[in-house]
């Protein structure tokens, strides 16, 4: 079998908004005399995380010959080149211009590194939340955030995502290197910097009792916090609303919630929580989510579902609904046509409605796709039915033919990927 083999690297460097190094680079590699690929990365972060990954995978890939690229030969450019030239004995090509093709490759690992950033902010928001999709909780600790001395024994933690701490509390050199690094800057009880190896994002917390001013908050990161007695009723009665109406404010999606997990499950106590550690205390606040009613897990499930919506709607008005199935409310069917209402579950989708659109979120693909309103029917019935055969005889009994009724439940199980047992 025969070895591909790198043989060739380029560099290009520049600093971002936050000062941070930032190093694209592109790998060829050899897979015979006549042919090679590209291989796109990019490394950001503080100059000794970066510098010692970057020599990591170039130890690792056996690079020999390096171009590096800058605009002007910075003090930050020489450092590197004397590094690789000399320290690392590669053979090192300074340029202070690109051929079009190479600015070609500098522009596909920008555009191919977007998602990581979107992916870095993301997990950010979710750790504030708590709610971590089911798929990741079988993959290892996502983020930890350390306000004390971190134990040695954290190298080897399964730790594939973010370590979290206030800024300057530590030197980066000092993180295991696999660990990417989040930091937290206080600049006021309601306004936090966060740094990630990408960027600086402007973190806004509101009570929830001002939640339309979060609504309206154009920040990167905006979230409430459930922490008076007044947030603690407003949660209350929104929820009783929600619940018994099957109905619930498009905004109310748009933020973050601080320790949601905490809403809907009994078991969870946030103070004795290691993964977040001191966050809340770091931040000078006091969740007190665990004093509301505990919220139906489906409802949670509804919020954060039509997170991505509110955008695109926004400017049809802020008061925007939206409409989905509940346990005591049918949408799509006549009251006469009721079904057991104790027999409602939950499933791995959610369906709903926003004006006169219809949509399902498959949480199995994490993908939406837009509907009608007879799928979005068939959707409604499935959330009263215990399996596959419930299912089959209700369609039938709602008025959906054999054919029709293969054809849903084809459909759902092959494009949604919604499984009928």
């Amino acid at each position: 079998m025969s070895s591909c083999f790198y043989y060739s690297e380029i560099i290009l460097i520049q600093n971002n908004k936050s000062g941070l190094l930032n190093m694209c680079y592109q790998l060829k590699v050899r897979i015979d005399d006549a042919s090679f690929v590209i291989k796109p990365y990019r490394l950001m972060g503080s100059w000794e995380l970066t510098i010692k990954r970057l020599m990591k995978r170039f130890g690792r890939d056996n690079v020999k010959n390096v171009v590096l690229y800058c605009e002007s030969f910075t003090p930050v450019a020489k450092r590197i080149y004397q590094l690789l030239h000399n320290y690392f004995q590669m053979n090192t090509h300074v340029t202070t211009s690109l051929t079009n093709q190479e600015k070609y490759w500098v522009e596909q690992i920008n555009e191919n590194t977007k998602d990581t950033e979107d992916a870095f902010l993301n997990g950010f928001k979710i750790f504030l939340s708590g709610l971590y999709p089911t798929y990741m909780t079988y993959d290892g600790i996502k983020h930890i955030y350390v306000n004390s001395t971190y134990p040695d024994e954290i190298v080897d933690w399964n730790i594939n995502s973010s370590i979290i701490t206030k800024k300057d509390s530590y030197p980066a050199a000092a993180l295991p290197y696999h660990l990417e690094h989040i930091t937290i800057e206080y600049t006021s009880k309601n306004v936090l910097l966060v740094s990630t190896a990408f960027s600086e994002y402007v973190l806004k917390i509101y009570n929830l009792s001002d939640a339309e001013k979060a609504r309206d908050d154009s920040s990167d990161i905006a979230c409430v916090i459930i922490e008076t007695k007044e947030d603690i009723a407003l949660f209350n009665r929104l929820m009783s609303f929600v619940t018994r109406k099957g109905q619930i404010p498009l905004y109310f999606g748009k933020f973050i919630i601080m320790d949601e997990f905490t809403l809907f499950n009994n078991a969870y106590n946030p103070s004795e929580n290691r993964i977040t550690g001191g966050f809340m205390n770091d931040i000078g606040r006091t969740s007190r989510a665990g004093e509301a009613e505990k919220a139906d897990s489906y409802i949670i499930q509804v919020r954060n579902a039509i997170k991505p919506f509110y955008q695109q709607y926004a400017a049809d008005g802020k008061h925007v609904m939206v409409t989905f199935p509940a346990a005591a409310k049918q949408q799509w069917f006549h009251p006469e046509e009721d079904f057991d209402t104790e027999k409602f579950t939950q499933k791995e989708y959610v369906v709903f409605q926003i004006k006169d659109e219809y949509f399902i979120f498959s949480e199995y693909t994490n993908t939406y796709f837009e509907i009608n309103l007879v799928i979005a029917k068939a959707l409604e019935i499935f959330l009263y039915c215990n399996n596959h055969i419930d299912f089959h005889d209700a369609l039938l009994r709602y008025g959906f033919n054999d054919r029709s009724t293969i054809k849903i439940s084809t459909l759902l199980k092959e494009k949604f990927k919604i499984r009928l047992e």
